[in-house]
């Protein structure tokens, strides 16, 4: 959503003693953005924590996460070439054994935290070290080294 169109929404839910600016909008999400990005932990190769033995001891996990992931190229509106103004975005949903589901999306190649922040997408999920998580992609470069 625009943050023209946010403006407008906000005003027509919320009482309001002065207008919001499409800039202040801007400006508080960037904020909390920032705010969230340096609240998420350091980037690792691996993020497996503790060893088999202490997974045993870890409450028999629910189902397993079932993680599917996509990529596609997003393109500028009016570029020179095919290639310039392109960058990748993958897309994802985890689901729950319950059916309880949660989307996420990050821009390859440009989120220096690819991998944690889907750590802590299934972490937000309940996920243990023990529980079995089946990722379904098509196998591109960028979704295969998410994984």
């Amino acid at each position: 959503m625009s943050y023209g169109l946010t403006v407008g929404l906000l005003a027509d839910l919320l009482p309001m003693e002065h207008q919001l600016s499409k800039a202040s909008v801007s400006r508080h999400v960037h904020q909390a953005a920032e705010r969230l990005e340096q609240e998420l932990g350091d980037e690792q190769p691996s993020f497996i924590e503790g060893c088999p033995a202490q997974w045993y001891e870890l409450p028999e996990p629910a189902a397993p996460l079932t993680v599917s992931l996509d990529g596609g190229y997003v393109h500028a509106r009016s570029p020179e070439s095919r290639k310039d103004g392109s960058f990748e975005v993958i897309v994802g949903k985890s689901t729950t054994g319950e059916g309880t589901t949660t989307s996420f999306g990050l821009v390859s190649g440009y989120d220096p935290k690819p991998r944690r922040r889907l750590l802590e997408v299934l972490k937000s999920q309940g996920m243990q070290m023990n529980q079995a998580v089946t990722f379904l992609t098509d196998g591109g470069d960028a979704v295969r080294e998410l994984t």
